[in-house]
């Protein structure tokens, strides 16, 4: 089986299941994970062991390594990293709501 890297970005309850869950399974060789408050994502990072942990989800989801992207952040803030996952064309899975305005999902079905 292949594998290949994910980033999630979120590290609050979903998030944290998400992250979790990827850590256990053997075809995730690597595991980036993003939060804008340092303190959760300082405790994420080092109860999964991930090799990336940053403030920015540009840095994760631009990882090379990064095959897949995780969006489990607050509803408001769905637009800015899915567009930018589907823009360099890596599959997106995003907690519901998919995004609060119908202009943003139209954005990101485009790319």
């Amino acid at each position: 089986m292949e594998s290949t890297g994910i980033a999630v970005i979120g590290a609050g309850g979903i998030g944290t299941l998400r992250a979790h869950s990827c850590a256990q399974i053997p075809q995730v060789d690597y595991l980036a994970v993003c939060d804008n408050v340092p303190e959760k994502l300082a405790a994420l990072s080092e109860s999964v062991g991930a090799n990336m942990a940053t403030t920015k989800f540009e840095e994760a989801i631009a990882d090379d390594r990064v095959g897949a992207v995780i969006i489990s952040t607050d509803e408001e803030y769905h637009h800015a990293p899915a567009a930018m996952a589907a823009e360099l064309g890596k599959p997106i899975l995003i907690e519901k709501p998919f995004v609060l305005d119908l202009s943003e999902a139209d954005d990101i079905l485009a790319k």
